[in-house]
């Protein structure tokens, strides 16, 4: 087999799976792409190469060959189209001040051109895995120079069952053929996993019970202290290494910011929003986190989600209500999250009350009560819709998901369509939304291998950690063999 240049393009935050590329060192050379720093969780940086992200968070120091795309024509441009779509949406979740739009455009082709140059001259070797769909500017445009130059490039993508994970070559679900696993499990034992509470749901009470007493609890002199010193101290890699790229003060003005930002939200939920389900017939809609790769590039034009509640509530029948519950890490976050600065949520919350037809419920409200509730489930592209299918309660997503196969759990594609395709869903029993959740299984399983993509998953598995890691590996390598 030819030796290869295998590329972990972010598992520098993932140990797991490093140590899953790692056993690939002695075949191919290994390449592990991280920001501002060496990865070396596994202890063996003499079996990889480190490939830095760090000069490509900005458009000055974008490494690039003389001359590349200065002048961009027509057909890259149209070649590009959606890469400048994602690459755009991704941008404040790392520029904290707005990028004026020439100096985003100027950054973007800068970033495709250093790519492409770098690309080019590996091309021939260079296979690519992202443990997540790429959500950070500079992933995205690599992901896309990759498909431009018929680099192949796998994201590890999990779905809601036990440790079921699967490869997707596009950063939306269902838009690309997913490569066949080659060790899967059978369906029957993907099936018998459907009992189990997912790990999501299993943590939410305690995830909520913590957000709920960090939201209300005040940020206080201590902590104000703590950032000032936190910030002071990193000034140098703030400045210079970290994304935001902004002096210490300026940062902790943004913590302050962001901090009465959060509180104005959570006080507009205490007056406005209810914890209890309605009696009438609702629709049960969970907001997504904000920044997160679910909405950011996963959920396309939906990513503002006030486009997909006002379509509901514009196609539901008349005597529904559209129940809408916040995210508890969204208010949740004690320390400022200098990430979700530009996500405050007011102007959301206040469009939801517009509707005439719609209600905020509390962000810490249990979800599974909601859930099990409700007539259909929707999201742009979340876990509540297969939660509902667990529960023989059928959902629609705004974008292809893993699960959108599942005829009780479809992606709109039309919505002139939507007000049919609701009348249809709810007219399902429960049994009919189990038998066609059985089915998809049945379907779509030959997709699915065990694994865990982050630390957090391997420690809520129920398998041994080399079990995960062994299973991840022999499905690289299915990949790497030639066909036959």
């Amino acid at each position: 087999m030819q030796r290869k240049l295998l590329f972990g393009a972010d598992f520098a935050d993932y140990p797991i799976m490093q140590e899953m590329l790692l056993g690939f060192a002695q075949q191919h050379d290994v390449l592990i792409g991280g920001r501002s720093g060496r990865a070396d969780t596994a202890g063996r940086g003499h079996d990889f190469a480190y490939f830095d992200w760090q000069p490509y968070q900005r458009v000055d120091e974008v490494p690039h060959t003389a001359g590349a795309n200065e002048v961009v024509d027509a057909v890259m441009e149209i070649e590009y189209a959606e890469a400048w779509r994602q690459f755009a949406r991704a941008l404040d979740r790392v520029f904290l001040d707005p990028l004026p739009a020439r100096e985003a455009e100027r950054y973007f082709w800068a970033l495709v051109g250093g790519l492409e140059a770098w690309i080019s001259e590996r091309a021939s070797t260079l296979v690519v895995w992202f443990a997540h769909t790429p959500h950070f500017p500079w992933h995205i445009v690599f992901f896309h120079v990759c498909r431009r130059l018929k680099v192949p490039a796998y994201i590890f993508k999990r779905t809601q069952l036990p440790d079921g994970m699967f490869f997707d070559t596009d950063l939306v679900c269902g838009r690309a053929p997913l490569p066949p696993a080659a060790a899967g499990l059978s369906a029957d034992a993907w099936l018998d996993t459907l009992g189990e509470v997912s790990g999501r749901l299993k943590r939410s009470h305690e995830i909520n019970r913590r957000a709920e007493s960090a939201a209300y609890r005040s940020m206080g002199l201590g902590l104000k202290w703590k950032l000032i010193r936190r910030y002071y101290r990193a000034r140098h890699g703030y400045r210079h290494h970290h994304y935001f790229r902004q002096p210490w003060w300026r940062l902790y003005r943004y913590a302050l910011r962001r901090d009465r930002e959060r509180r104005a939200d959570l006080s507009y939920l205490t007056r406005h929003a209810r914890r209890d389900a309605p009696s009438a017939p609702y629709i049960y809609f969970a907001l997504h986190y904000q920044p997160e790769r679910t909405t950011v590039p996963e959920a396309g034009f939906y990513h503002d989600q006030l486009r997909a509640i006002t379509a509901l509530a514009r196609a539901m029948p008349r005597d529904w209500i559209l129940v809408v519950k916040e995210h508890p890490r969204q208010l949740g976050d004690r320390r400022p999250d200098l990430r979700c600065l530009h996500y405050g949520r007011q102007p959301l919350y206040q469009g939801i009350a517009e509707l005439g037809n719609a209600v905020l419920m509390d962000a810490f409200a249990p979800a599974d009560g909601l859930i099990a509730g409700a007539e259909l489930t929707a999201s742009c592209n979340g876990s509540s819709v297969f939660e509902g299918l667990k529960h023989g309660i059928p959902g629609l997503t705004f974008v292809p998901t893993w699960h959108s196969a599942c005829a009780s759990a479809p992606a709109i594609g039309d919505m002139k369509a939507l007000p049919g395709m609701m009348n249809e869903l709810a007219a399902k029993t429960p049994e009919q939304v189990r038998a066609d959740l059985a089915q998809f299984i049945r379907d779509e399983s030959r997709h699915w291998f065990v694994g865990a993509n982050d630390d957090r998953a391997a420690q809520l598995s129920a398998r041994d950690r080399n079990v995960l890691v062994a299973s991840m590996r022999t499905e690289v390598q299915a990949l790497l063999s030639p066909k036959t």
